[in-house]
């Protein structure tokens, strides 16, 4: 796994071809994104040009989502200026890789001329599906290789963030319909998106290379109910790392995974955000815990905060 020339920035720690193994997606800076597969012998072997990850653009923040519907994670990542976004949908199951669909999806319209970092996917507006937010911000105008931004940090230059609204089966730029979002220009580099207020609608907290942080309430028109969950599980993993919640209503399905880490050197709350849109209660949720085990529920009341917890979960052991 040593490479002296990658430049590591976003990782993501997750089983995305469903065997039971955990892989690991690596965003290098300037230098070929890595995509290692675990297997059964607990050995990560490196299939970045196998599986169309060696990617020369240089990465930054790392999102997972199940961006088409289909029940299987893929893969979003936040690039330099000059190199638009990435959006690739998990394709192993089928050809033993990814496949960018960045075009399709609308993402590149926005991403060119902003070096993007932070990376939030949620659903903003609570109408059901997950909506994106990124944060930007030039690290050198000058495009040395050598960064001197805590010596000089007029070397940080600011820049227009970037919100997107899911609309069908595209996403749509949306940043000049948001209010005072659209008007924060900075060098911005984490963002965590989280329900601060607890109203239901998630906020942004954005962080700023020699600047102040920045809270963004979200006080948009709710298109929906919502139910935030909170999984809990042992004490080894209190705060249930890995969990993967399907969750059924209105007629449609749903499904979140709780990773560690977002985006860009930044933690968001440890739980999962669902938008319902008009669906007065979940028909169906199902929690997979990190060891394989479900837990099921059925008509699930909306519009609340509920922690979850394995049967026979030691008591005592779950943080609030």
């Amino acid at each position: 796994m040593f490479d002296s020339k990658g430049r590591g920035l976003g990782v993501a720690v997750f089983d995305f071809d469903g065997d039971g193994f955990t892989d690991l997606f690596v965003a290098n800076d300037a230098s070929p994104n890595a995509f290692f597969q675990g297997s059964k012998e607990r050995v990560l072997m490196n299939r970045s040009a196998a599986s169309r990850m060696f990617d020369y653009r240089s990465g930054m923040g790392v999102a997972v989502s199940d961006f088409d519907g289909d029940g299987i994670f893929d893969l979003f990542y936040t690039n330099y200026r000059t190199e638009y976004n990435a959006l690739l949908l998990n394709r192993l199951d089928e050809e033993g890789a990814f496949s960018e669909q960045t075009d399709a999806f609308g993402l590149r319209n926005g991403s060119l001329g902003v070096t993007g970092w932070g990376v939030a996917v949620i659903d903003f507006d609570l109408d059901g599906d997950e909506d994106m937010a990124i944060a930007n911000g030039l690290p050198d105008p000058f495009g040395r290789t050598e960064i001197l931004e805590e010596t000089d940090p007029g070397r940080c230059v600011p820049e227009p963030q970037l919100l997107y609204e899911r609309s069908g089966d595209r996403f749509e730029e949306v940043t000049g319909q948001s209010g005072d979002l659209a008007d924060l220009v900075t060098s911005a580099r984490g963002l965590a998106a989280g329900d601060i207020d607890r109203d239901g609608r998630p906020d942004l907290v954005f962080s700023a290379n020699h600047g102040r942080a920045v809270v963004m309430r979200n006080t948009s028109e709710r298109q929906g109910h919502w139910l935030v969950l909170r999984p809990r599980w042992r004490p080894e993993n209190r705060l249930a790392i890995g969990t993967v919640v399907r969750l059924e209503a209105g007629g449609r399905t749903q499904q979140r995974v709780l990773l560690s880490g977002t985006g860009y050197l930044s933690q968001a709350p440890f739980e999962l955000y669902f938008g319902l849109g008009g669906a007065e209660v979940v028909d169906r949720l199902q929690v997979e815990w990190p060891d394989g085990q479900v837990t099921e529920m059925t008509g699930v009341a909306v519009d609340r905060v509920l922690q979850v917890e394995p049967p026979g979960n030691p008591p005592g052991q779950s943080p609030e």
